[in-house]
């Protein structure tokens, strides 16, 4: 018996993101330092992408990410009157929560040029929201951690 062709993965690559990065903004602005960047081998490749951001924001406020493909974007939600399109956000309350939002698409860049992946953020009003770290920000053993954060593509060869 022959086993298929396809499934296999050609690549991986990751970027970590382990700064603190700052946003008080409704206006979508893309996270610094968290971009990567592939050159799949076929056009028929698939680009499987995963994130893994650790945000939050200040209480009672929301925040949203968009993920996308160069200037592009990828895996939102459908088109609803004036509401954000988005690959994931929500609503905080607290200053010691940290939300860590993975998301996972199976992206089509029906390309063999170089793609690059990246996340924007927005939040409400002019209330700050953060990644790595959390509202409070409290230099205590304990609590108030400093965290990472990832974007990871592979490649699924045809």
């Amino acid at each position: 018996e022959t086993a298929a062709g396809g499934g296999k993965i050609g690549q991986v690559l990751q970027t970590v993101n382990t700064d603190t990065e700052t946003i008080s903004s409704t206006t979508y602005t893309t996270i610094t330092d968290f971009t990567v960047a592939i050159t799949p081998a076929a056009t028929t490749s698939k680009i499987l992408v995963f994130v893994d951001a650790k945000v939050t924001t200040s209480g009672n406020y929301d925040y949203t990410v968009q993920l996308f493909r160069d200037t592009t974007q990828v895996y939102m939600g459908d088109a609803a009157g004036t509401r954000p399109r988005a690959a994931f956000g929500t609503y905080v309350d607290g200053t010691r929560y940290i939300e860590s939002s993975v998301s996972c698409y199976l992206d089509s860049p029906s390309t063999t040029s170089e793609v690059e992946y990246s996340c924007k953020w927005a939040t409400e009003g002019s209330q700050p929201t953060y990644m790595n770290r959390t509202v409070s920000d409290a230099n205590e053993p304990m609590y108030d951690p400093r965290l990472a954060s990832s974007i990871t593509v592979m490649e699924v060869l045809a």
